[in-house]
């Protein structure tokens, strides 16, 4: 592992993606030549954190002062190009797998199997960029030998994987979200403001919470699922001379994310589904002889209520409006917030025309209730044996930071664990540390597995300040 005195390597042994909630299995690799040394534990942490860059630029006049007198003075406009960056983290996990007492690592060859519980409340992994802005929601494990406290001048060894994390809802498909609104009449303008007439519209959401396939699945088996879709009823009634061109229902994306007071916004249709106004005569539009009949019928009051204008009109059908794979979730975090917005609108022709519309909040969300559960195939299919000892005796692992120590204004989480053999061989034959394979000559010491208790997850939410980097 590289001519250093001392190296370390992980793996995570899961592939794929990992659903909140389920137990991510790995493997911690140390190897010291030459003499021992000097360190106090092998830390393992994992780090959740929102990272954006919002570019935004300024202009500026620049004056040229030429000494020329046959030539003006001018003044030239640059644009200058300014980045704010900013870090918030929302999860945080420190635990030692090993604590040396002696502070003496021996010459050897060491591995740590681990299996580690994620809290099932995380978001999913994200990226987005727009032009030079980004942001994204990422995960990392780390493994670091902590000798001192890291500074410019000093740097513990460690390293680094990243978690894909795909978040998850308990929300069952059979909950009813359904929502209906209300009949509407909206007032028709035209140019100049000037008074067409009215459209009215009622509408009927079949749900507002979909649960998408995970993208954990193989290609064969979510052919084999339909994807789960919206779908839209609505009755309509065009009051008004505009004409209709068309009823357009369609599902919206809108990713914000702000740095040091700087916002940036991305939206993306995910979805939409047309049909020619032709299809239905109640939106036809009227003669203006028509509806200032219409309209002295209204101001003697007869006829004026919503519901009496569509109780007699019959109920259409927009759908399935289907979520597509590349859809993010859902999401509310400390500076990145995913909505998406069900909207059914009734598209007049010409400029300058309002449209009628009616919309609704919708949650999306990945359906991992069976997936968080599951057991990784490669641990349980493990032989059970007694480790080799890789130290002179075994120590009690105590957390880096018990719960009752944290701040009162953050929220942990504890979870019930999937019960471990107290001991456990992993193949090696075929694991890799980071970008290089294992030396030939390997033969490592094999330890305990531990065990990580959820207690040591701290997930931080929108209203909760960022605290300090935690001192080992």
């Amino acid at each position: 592992m590289g001519n250093q005195p001392m190296t370390i390597g992980l793996k995570v042994n899961t592939k794929g993606p990992h659903p909140a909630g389920s137990i991510v299995y790995g493997k911690v690799y140390l190897s010291v030549s030459k003499k021992p040394q000097t360190a106090r534990s092998i830390q393992l942490r994992v780090i959740g954190k929102e990272v954006l860059v919002v570019h935004h630029t300024t202009e500026r006049d620049h004056h040229n002062h030429n000494n020329n007198r046959n030539q003006h003075h001018g003044s030239e406009r640059h644009t200058e190009d300014h980045y704010e960056h900013s870090t918030h983290d929302i999860l945080q996990m420190d635990y030692p797998i090993r604590v040396f007492p002696d502070g003496k690592i021996p010459i050897g060859q060491y591995e740590f199997p681990f299996a580690l519980q994620l809290p099932e409340k995380l978001p999913s992994t994200m990226s987005c960029r727009k032009g030079q802005s980004t942001c994204e929601v990422k995960f990392e494990i780390i493994a670091e030998v902590h000798q001192q406290l890291n500074s410019m001048f000093h740097t513990n060894p460690n390293a680094k994987e990243e978690l894909v994390v795909e978040a998850s809802t308990d929300i069952s498909p059979l909950h009813d979200t359904s929502l209906a609104l209300p009949a509407e009449t909206i007032p028709v303008t035209g140019c100049c403001c000037s008074k067409k007439g009215s459209m009215s519209l009622e509408t009927k959401f079949d749900k507002t919470t979909v649960q998408a396939h995970s993208t954990t699945l193989r290609q064969g088996n979510r052919d084999a699922v339909p994807m789960d879709a919206f779908s839209v009823d609505f009755r309509c009634q065009n009051r008004s001379t505009v004409s209709v061109e068309k009823v357009q229902a369609q599902l919206l994306e809108t990713i914000e994310w702000t740095s040091n007071g700087y916002q940036e916004q991305l939206k993306t249709i995910l979805a939409k589904i047309e049909m020619d106004a032709t299809q239905f005569p109640e939106l036809e539009k009227l003669r203006k002889l028509d509806r200032r009949r219409l309209e002295r019928r209204q101001y003697f009051g007869v006829g004026s209520s919503d519901m009496l204008t569509l109780q007699h009109q019959p109920w259409h059908t927009l759908g399935p409006i289907r979520v597509p794979r590349h859809a993010k979730d859902s999401y509310q975090g400390r500076a990145i917030t995913i909505r998406h917005v069900l909207s059914v609108e009734l598209i007049t022709k010409g400029c300058c025309k309002s449209n009628p519309d009616a919309s609704t909040l919708v949650q999306i969300y990945r359906r991992l209730a069976d997936a968080k559960n599951m057991n990784h195939p490669e641990y349980e299919e493990q032989s059970f044996s007694a480790p080799s000892a890789p130290m002179e005796e075994e120590h009690s692992l105590a957390p880096s930071a018990p719960s009752e120590m944290y701040d009162s204004t953050m929220t942990s989480y504890s979870f019930t664990t999937t019960a471990t053999p107290a001991a456990a061989s992993f193949a090696s034959s075929d694991l890799f540390v980071e970008a290089q394979a294992l030396p030939p000559d390997w033969n490592a010491q094999t330890a305990d597995v531990v065990t990580i208790p959820m207690a040591e997850a701290i997930i931080l939410g929108p209203s909760v300040i960022s605290p300090s980097a935690p001192t080992l």
